[in-house]
């Protein structure tokens, strides 16, 4: 007695599940996938209402309910077969947005990069073709009156200027190659890095340590500018927060990919935290630019116990 009334609360809820289905057509736009499903699922609501009655109707054939039976269950399985197949239909055609809708934030990512790019390139070259030879004629001015004869006190203004002068004219050379730096267009990838770290190095007291196995192989003009400004944001995240004292950098090409591996000796950080809650918009920047290089990115580090992270990126 109890297995008939599980039976007939089984076939009530599968008659409310098509009606529900049936009332949610609408909804979906009368979607092909889901008018098949609700069908079936009718059909299998009816199957089981019929198999429920068939002993009380004893008047009925009982060739009739096989017949009706084996119809029905070849019309219910006709129909799922149909409904999954535009279902199917359907996450090919999701799959296809999602990976248009990947391609184009590229793009976009690559535009923006770019753009950026030239943006440097160009303030690099007003600074070093318009401040620059205004400077380098302020000194000659001031070179030349400091050969004059004059008192001991106006001699010395005289050096002081010239000194003054010299160090803008440094730090604008410093600025515009930091915007865009000459060596990675004229000599590639490595001798860049290694030329930004020896002079982070000279400059403060942080130890840097490069190393890489690509010597002047040079790579596309995308890989190179992604890779030496990952380097760039990594070594200032290292001398701002990190407070390392030492930092090793490697860049090595292996089948195929490029591995750029940086680890310091910093206070280090909760990678979890900061990635959550987004505090860290180097990382952010991180992950943006090895999304144009179709790399990884894999960050570990803990408060207290520096930071370890590698980038691997597909040669074009």
């Amino acid at each position: 007695m109890y297995l008939k009334y599980v039976l007939v609360a089984s076939v009530i809820l599968q008659l409310i599940a098509s009606l529900i289905a049936f009332g949610l057509i609408k909804s979906t736009k009368f979607n092909s996938a889901w008018i098949f499903l609700s069908i079936g699922l009718f059909f299998v609501a009816l199957l089981r209402l019929m198999n429920y009655t068939k002993p009380y109707l004893s008047d009925s054939p009982e060739v009739f309910f096989e017949k009706a039976t084996i119809y029905f269950e070849l019309l219910t399985s006709v129909l799922f077969i149909l409904g999954l197949y535009f279902v199917k239909k359907i996450l090919n055609h999701l799959f296809r947005l999602e990976k248009i809708r990947s391609d184009v934030e590229k793009r976009m990512l690559q535009v923006v990069v770019q753009a950026e790019e030239n943006e440097r390139k160009r303030i690099s070259k007003e600074l070093h073709d318009g401040l620059g030879p205004l400077l380098s004629s302020i000194k000659m001015s001031v070179s030349a009156l400091s050969l004059r004869e004059v008192r001991k006190e106006e001699k010395e203004i005289f050096q002081n200027s010239l000194h003054l002068v010299n160090e803008s004219i440094n730090g604008l050379r410093e600025i515009s190659n930091k915007l865009s730096p000459h060596v990675l267009e004229k000599f590639g990838l490595k001798t860049a890095i290694s030329s930004f770290c020896s002079d982070i190095s000279d400059a403060g007291t942080t130890t840097f340590h490069f190393r890489s196995n690509i010597a002047d192989k040079r790579y596309d003009g995308t890989t190179e500018i992604a890779l030496y400004r990952i380097v760039c944001e990594l070594i200032n995240n290292a001398l701002k927060h990190a407070k390392a004292k030492s930092v090793l950098i490697s860049l090595d090409e292996e089948n195929g990919f490029l591995n750029l591996l940086y680890q310091d000796d910093g206070q280090g950080f909760d990678v979890e935290e900061v990635l959550i809650q987004g505090k860290g918009m180097g990382l952010q920047n991180l992950f943006s630019r090895s999304e144009l290089l179709n790399g990884n990115v894999d960050v570990q580090s803990d408060k207290n116990q520096g930071v370890i992270i590698t980038v691997t990126a597909k040669i074009n």
